[in-house]
């Protein structure tokens, strides 16, 4: 192809809207969760199977603050890393060479999808679901029962606890923050400049290197998720009286933490793998289609370099929320029970 050709047949003009469905890999694993978790509950499973005696006394009034502070920090610590992401991302967005009517289609969509799992969440109480019995519900119904968590458990605003607060507002950030991201991802895979040959190729770089930097900012979003669920499903194991209820509740909380951080992973490589694999498609057709191949080659490999160290890299952030996971039961464990 020569330098200043406007016509790239690789990049050809896309009709409709089909475009915008690359905003919903991320809601995949999350669905595939809600799925997974109705379908191996067990009915009989309750917050009065799961506890036995609960501990009385100044010491573990002290030790479940200690603990309710920890996780209180680490919510607000993931509110703040969320902010910095959304805003990391619609700066991304807003410096994406996309056309202004497409702009406005992606944020509509971004902010319905929003909408959608926000009223989900908020009408969960109504609605039948595993998913927020087992990770929610539980968890609190086994607080109530303990008079050291009496004042977590009663209704402050409307139908809202306070635990429901701190548990709600760092996952509606959470929420924003992956959906963000995947608009982003979504712009970055839309159509390239054929302008010029030179146009191209810095736009390809610049989206490429955006999508790298992307990932390892909402790899670090879902890290702090996966720290603070955790440190919420822990939250009833020092109100434990006996060892088999702190046992009992110890397991339970590192199956969800290890359940939940495999879905944040997953959610991670949904949201940026087909964006990725549609660039790598657009580079593909591009290389076929100019007269010196090999010099393409060449120049894609020094631009957006694939070393050892980079996909260690990737994987270790691509894996992170589940390492981190199971690394922090491994750590309470010993904590716990020494």
């Amino acid at each position: 192809m020569a330098d200043g050709d406007s016509t790239d047949p690789t990049e050809p003009v896309r009709s409709g809207q089909a475009w915008l469905l690359l905003l919903l890999p991320p809601l995949v694993p999350l669905l595939g969760a809600a799925a997974i978790l109705q379908f191996i509950t067990h009915p009989e499973l309750s917050p009065a199977n799961l506890t036995g005696a609960f501990a009385e006394g100044r010491d573990v009034l002290g030790r479940h603050m200690a603990d309710r502070m920890i996780y209180a920090a680490a919510g607000f610590f993931h509110i703040v890393v969320c902010l910095g992401a959304i805003v990391y991302f619609l700066d991304g967005l807003r410096r994406m060479p996309t056309p202004l009517r497409r702009r406005g289609h992606l944020y509509i969509l971004a902010a319905l999808v929003v909408l959608t799992l926000t009223v989900v969440l908020l009408r969960a109480p109504q609605l039948d679901f595993a998913v927020y019995k087992l990770t929610y519900v539980n968890i609190r119904e086994i607080l109530r029962l303990s008079l050291a968590e009496a004042d977590l458990t009663r209704y402050v605003v409307g139908d809202f606890t306070k635990l429901s607060i701190l548990v709600y507002i760092p996952t509606l950030f959470g929420m924003v923050a992956v959906i963000t991201a995947a608009a982003l991802a979504t712009a970055a895979a839309g159509e390239l400049p054929r302008r010029s040959d030179g146009e191209w190729r810095r736009q390809f770089v610049v989206r490429v290197r955006m999508l790298q930097q992307a990932f390892y900012v909402l790899s670090a979003v879902l890290v702090t998720s996966t720290i603070t669920i955790m440190l919420f499903f822990q939250l009833p194991v020092a109100l434990a009286g006996d060892d088999a209820t702190r046992m009992a509740l110890s397991a339970y909380a590192q199956g969800l933490t290890a359940f939940w951080g495999t879905v944040f992973t997953l959610t991670l490589i949904a949201t940026f793998v087909p964006a990725t694999l549609i660039l790598r498609h657009r580079a593909q057709r591009y290389r076929e289609r100019l007269k010196a191949p090999q010099e393409f080659q060449t120049w894609l490999t020094d631009q957006v370099p694939v070393t050892v160290e980079k996909q260690i890299r990737n994987l270790a952030a691509m894996f992170a929320p589940l390492i981190i996971g199971l690394l922090g039961n491994v750590l309470q464990s010993v904590v716990r029970f020494g």
